[in-house]
């Protein structure tokens, strides 16, 4: 019996030693703490864009929630940046005040397009850091740009004395380098000219650009129009150009039927009086030849 309370007796005590090793003896974190007192910054948290965003702007800021436990305390912010898992150090930034929250950098202008990579790390005025989590986010596609204005006509504007086999040119071109161009071609002798046909597509760089509408008439002002379509849909209008073609000579046109041009030969001359008797207008010209124009024919082929 004696023995039992002796044992119980010292457990007890054991058990009060402990009890006050526990409170009397501190860890050698608790003794730092107690002896200057000072707790870190706060994890940096909340970051903007948020972790992962995508189509975030080019022109974004960076932001996120900082501060420190103790409020006397400054705190700065390293800040880490880049399109590696291990962004590079940019700079540090001012002191902030333990309460100020949230805090913004501007990285600059960024690429389109790009996943980027960035964490920050938070400086007490004890010298004390902690640092937060790797971020990232990805900038958004470059926007479409409409092709270029179709400009430098060939013929010029308000040209006259155009041939009547003239291919009609354009410089066109988008400033996206990846785009594909088709042309709407309007032409005709109205100043609202009609809708021909859509080209095939030309690659951004590609110019000038030709088309052919084909043989015209004599002496007559003809417009044209060209609109620029990119593969995105957007498109951009030239403006109306005009020109005259050349004065007809419909002597000219018959005695180049013949082998000698410079003269009128029988077989041109029948080929005039079979156009003449069945009112046929020859290619080119907008009416047929008069009975004074084969008056002077057959006078030219009989000198």
């Amino acid at each position: 019996m004696v023995k039992s309370h002796k044992f119980i007796c010292a457990f007890a005590a054991l058990a009060l030693v402990l009890s006050l090793a526990a409170i009397v003896i501190p860890s050698q974190a608790s003794v730092q703490a107690l002896s200057d007192g000072n707790n870190p910054p706060n994890v940096p948290s909340n970051p903007l864009p948020t972790n992962y965003a995508a189509d975030v702007s080019i022109n974004a800021y960076l932001s996120w929630i900082g501060g420190d436990p103790d409020a006397a305390d400054m705190v700065t912010y390293d800040v880490y940046f880049g399109t590696s898992l291990s962004p590079t150090f940019k700079e540090r930034t001012l002191p902030y005040s333990a309460t100020q929250s949230p805090i913004n950098y501007s990285p600059g202008i960024l690429n389109y397009n790009t996943t980027y990579y960035w964490q920050i790390v938070a400086w007490d005025n004890h010298g004390t850091s902690t640092p937060g989590p790797v971020w990232q986010f990805t900038t958004g596609a470059a926007p479409n740009n409409p092709p270029k204005m179709p400009s430098s006509p060939l013929p010029t504007n308000y040209a006259i004395d155009v041939s009547i086999d003239v291919p009609l040119s354009w410089v066109g071109g988008d400033p996206d380098v990846g785009d594909m161009v088709t042309y709407d071609v309007y032409f005709g002798t109205s100043l609202s000219p009609t809708f021909k046909e859509r080209t095939v597509p030309y690659s951004a760089t590609q110019s000038p650009i030709i088309y052919n509408p084909g043989t015209l008439n004599y002496n007559t002002k003809y417009y044209w129009q060209v609109v620029a379509w990119d593969n995105h849909g957007d498109f951009s209008t030239g403006p109306v150009w005009e020109f005259t073609t050349q004065t007809s000579d419909i002597f000219a046109y018959y005695r180049g039927l013949g082998l000698n041009p410079d003269v009128v030969e029988t077989t041109d001359l029948l080929n005039a009086i079979g156009d003449w008797a069945g009112g046929t207008i020859p290619p080119g010209f907008t009416q047929a030849i008069s009975t004074i124009q084969l008056l002077q024919l057959i006078g030219e082929w009989a000198g």
